[in-house]
């Protein structure tokens, strides 16, 4: 074995032990303001928080009890990542993130599962049903999204009306790009309201172009909402949005 292969494995054992000797509360200390954990237990290799959550637009966003495990090799490559997993009632995400040089950041094999009703402490959007994240790979540069690859499936989606809760349906949005150039398809899987279209991400600008009809646009408790966002068609709505993240 040749001297620096046996220094590189000397280095990647001592940097494995020296983790397994830090606590895992240093994690707390380590990570932005807006991350929170509670009840820090383990290592700075291996460990878990009773209770965390992130701070998202000023809102506090829980994510449950948390657990993690750093895989040493990856500090060799002043890459480090993270296999990160938590819970909170049906809540689930699983997944790898990794922290670059620079300010960059990337996840991995990501799998999420939640109640899209936290979008209300966002904006004043009434909404309900569950959303499932399936994210292949993304990394975010300078807080900015550059490249993604994955789907997001609203099941059992419904509008919450003052006359009651409109079905909606089950819809699929398979998100992909490089170099900060990010395009979207909007794709009806079933339900009484179809939605069709694109929407564009670049830098921090965003587009929505959305085709919006179906026996659902006649529904009382929804078409006065719709008539905010597009512009009435002779089958529904053409829903034309941009802005600025």
């Amino acid at each position: 074995m040749s001297t620096l292969r046996v220094v590189t494995v000397i280095g990647v054992l001592f940097l494995f032990l020296l983790l397994q000797q830090f606590p895992g509360r240093v994690v707390a200390v380590l990570l932005p303001s807006t991350v929170q954990l509670e009840g820090v237990t383990g290592t700075l290799w291996q460990g878990t928080a009773a209770r965390a959550a992130v701070i998202v637009e000023g809102k506090r966003f829980v994510l449950g009890r948390l657990s993690w495990h750093l895989e040493p090799l990856s500090l060799l490559s002043l890459r480090p990542s993270i296999n990160v997993s938590s819970v909170w009632g049906s809540q689930r995400f699983d997944g790898r993130v990794a922290a670059g040089l620079g300010g960059s950041a990337s996840l991995e094999d990501v799998s999420l599962q939640l109640d899209v009703r936290f979008l209300r402490n966002l904006m004043p959007l009434y909404v309900g049903g569950q959303i499932q994240i399936t994210l292949d790979q993304a990394r975010v540069d300078d807080g900015q999204l550059t490249a993604v690859d994955a789907r997001v499936v609203w099941q059992d989606a419904v509008w919450a009306a003052r006359q009651g809760d409109v079905a909606l349906g089950n819809y699929a949005l398979d998100v992909s790009g490089n170099d900060g150039a990010i395009k979207g398809s909007v794709i009806t899987l079933s339900g009484p309201l179809v939605v069709a279209g694109e929407l564009a991400f670049e830098g921090r600008d965003w587009q929505v172009d959305l085709d919006v009809s179906g026996p659902a646009v006649a529904n009382e408790g929804l078409r006065p909402s719709l008539m905010l966002f597009g512009v009435p068609t002779d089958n529904g709505f053409d829903v034309v949005l941009d802005g600025q993240l």
